[in-house]
């Protein structure tokens, strides 16, 4: 039996994603940046991430609201009880002018999403058992697994000095759902250090261009680095923002600011699909 090489690479990769482990907790930063027409804009949200129950966590201000709150549209007020006794929280005012005072929306993105990359494959379809008391031999067993894409290997590349298996993917159907098409693998490790992605987010205008991933491995875990956006970003209600990027920051922050969970309400938010 003659393997393909691509495809088998292919799945090593995946079950390498797969079997990766986290803390039970992740407290990070998100800064979505861009260009803002004549103004660069980077605005920082911080989060906390659940990783065994899925819980996501995201204070919803700002950094930048925080030091400059935008008196017209108001705060609430939130009461948080904490082992420490009560901490206030600053909330956002949540109407559909919200969607202009962030730059893109809103982060709640998780720091551990592999666009695909840890979700199994199929089942593959076992062998046919000889019916019993045939007295048949078996011959031979057939296999088949359902691929999602075409996988072509093509070399090694540099990133930052190191070197990379590079792989081009194209998919067999659905390519909403399945949006990898180019991907770049530590060798040794079979984690993913970049990806691009034919789309990004459930909205548009993220969700119509094409966006590449930068990933870093801490600890073992592997976490997003930076998504960049490769065109500019046409927005519903005016805004046009060039070289637009989300940056995950997973630097040691303070741990005892609450953070609020998402809930449904008008304002914008960026969400993996």
């Amino acid at each position: 039996m003659i393997v393909d090489d691509a495809y088998a690479e292919f799945a090593r990769i995946r079950a390498a994603v797969a079997a990766v482990r986290y803390p039970e907790r992740v407290d990070y930063a998100v800064v979505v940046s861009g260009q803002d027409g004549a103004e660069y804009r980077s605005d920082r949200y911080r989060a906390r991430y659940d990783t065994d129950t899925g819980i996501l966590r995201v204070q919803t201000i700002s950094a930048r609201e925080e030091a400059h709150p935008s008196v017209p549209h108001g705060f609430g007020l939130t009461l948080n009880i904490s082992l420490w006794g009560v901490v206030i929280l600053q909330t956002k005012d949540l109407t559909p002018t919200k969607a202009i005072e962030d730059l893109l929306g809103v982060p709640f993105l998780t720091p551990t999403y592999s666009f695909g990359l840890a979700r199994s494959f199929a089942p593959a379809l076992g062998p046919t058992p000889s019916p019993e008391g045939t007295g048949l031999k078996t011959i031979a067993v057939v296999s088949a697994a359902q691929h999602e894409y075409t996988v072509r290997l093509d070399g090694d590349e540099t990133i930052d000095g190191a070197t990379f298996e590079h792989l081009t993917l194209r998919p067999l159907r659905d390519p909403n759902r399945f949006r990898l098409r180019e991907l770049w693998v530590d060798s040794a490790t079979k984690l993913p250090r970049r990806a691009i992605v034919s789309r990004n987010f459930t909205v548009a205008p993220e969700d119509t261009v094409a966006w590449v991933v930068d990933f870093a491995t801490i600890g073992g875990g592997v976490y997003i680095a930076s998504e960049n956006a490769l065109s500019t970003l046409q927005e519903a209600h005016g805004r046009v923002v060039s070289n637009a990027g989300v940056t995950f920051d997973y630097a040691p922050i303070e741990t005892n600011v609450p953070a609020i969970p998402l809930e449904p309400g008008p304002f914008r938010s960026l969400q993996e699909p």
